[in-house]
């Protein structure tokens, strides 16, 4: 009589054996999948608060040390841009931010700061700032700008590579000096003077070579680039009322797309707004995940993903994908320069 020890499996035994190592091969790979993207979206949100951290930190120091004097002449200026062509860099894709109010990227009186869109190329700030070199003369007020632009990063320009960023410009008074020849350069930021040496002066330059530095209004090559995936910049600015609360003054429930700080003109036909007390920033930071669909959707030769049926449009698909996988950041700013 064999030994039942040493007899075979049958073929159910070994169908059955088979049947648990799949089930629970099936398992882990089920969880080592939600490990990973659990693991992908904590990597995606660190390096958004990464980005975010260092973009907010230089705009408060920035704003902290904002400069302002009665001279008639602007020394703040907070634009919301639905236009791209501003800076000169902006490159172009088939689908990629989208404009306007219905699905777009304006939407400025939403309850929250959070829930605002702030235009194709977001708040673009210019402002006066106390210099910050040692350089420099401590007492010159240096301008700054800080505008969105979609543009190529790297050394080899291709426009697959093309992502937004949030660039931050410097112009100095010696710098416009030396450019116009001039014993006083001034100090305006007024946009409506096309000879106004801080902003039109420069041209914008392909990202390649050192660039022009002497506008804000171009940024010059890869050094302006504060933050890459910065997908909108937005403030809400605010005075102090008549009773000395905080009032909201831009952009006042979504009616205003400028706020120019400067004193009334001597011939009373500009009426002139004071310089904020208060500024709350908001940046809207893509995830690496959403920067990587982002990327696939505004590919040259077309998107590789597929609408789905949910969008009825590109604008409410690059949107629905661009909320679900980016995060928003907030901080209030205290301006010095509108004390008394």
């Amino acid at each position: 009589m064999r030994n039942r020890a040493s007899r075979a499996f049958t073929l159910v035994e070994l169908l059955v054996a088979a049947g648990i190592t799949v089930l629970i091969a099936g398992l882990g790979l089920a969880v080592t999948s939600r490990l990973a993207t659990a693991w992908s979206r904590a990597v995606g949100d660190h390096e958004a608060r990464a980005t975010a951290r260092v973009a907010i930190e230089e705009i408060t120091h920035d704003l902290q040390s904002a400069l302002y004097r009665d001279d008639g002449a602007v020394w703040f200026r907070a634009t919301v841009s639905d236009d791209t062509s501003y800076s000169g860099l902006w490159e172009e894709a088939l689908t990629q931010k989208p404009a306007g109010t219905t699905g777009g990227s304006l939407r400025l009186n939403a309850a929250e700061l959070t829930d605002c869109r702030f235009g194709r190329a977001g708040v673009v700030l210019a402002f006066f700032t106390q210099a910050r070199s040692e350089t420099d003369n401590s007492t010159a007020p240096t301008a700054v700008g800080y505008q969105i632009i979609r543009r190529q990063t790297g050394i080899g320009r291709s426009a697959a590579g093309a992502k937004y960023v949030l660039c931050r410009s410097v112009v100095r008074p010696a710098q416009v000096e030396a450019r116009l020849g001039a014993l006083e350069a001034g100090f305006d930021l007024d946009p409506t003077d096309t000879a106004n040496a801080y902003i039109h002066s420069g041209a914008a330059n392909d990202g390649t070579a050192a660039g022009d530095p002497y506008s804000i209004r171009h940024p010059a090559a890869l050094a302006t680039v504060l933050a890459e995936n910065v997908i909108d910049l937005g403030v809400r600015l605010h005075g102090f009322g008549d009773t000395g609360e905080l009032e909201e003054i831009f952009p006042a429930s979504g009616r205003e797309m400028e706020y120019l700080a400067r004193a009334p003109s001597a011939d009373g036909t500009e009426a002139g707004a004071g310089m904020p007390c208060v500024a709350d920033v908001m940046l809207r930071v893509l995830t690496g995940e959403g920067a990587r669909m982002v990327a696939a959707m505004e590919a040259p030769s077309g998107s590789s993903l597929v609408r789905p049926a949910e969008y009825r449009t590109d604008a409410e698909w690059w949107w629905g994908v661009v909320e679900a996988n980016s995060r928003v950041y907030v901080r209030r700013i205290m301006l010095s320069a509108s004390l008394p």
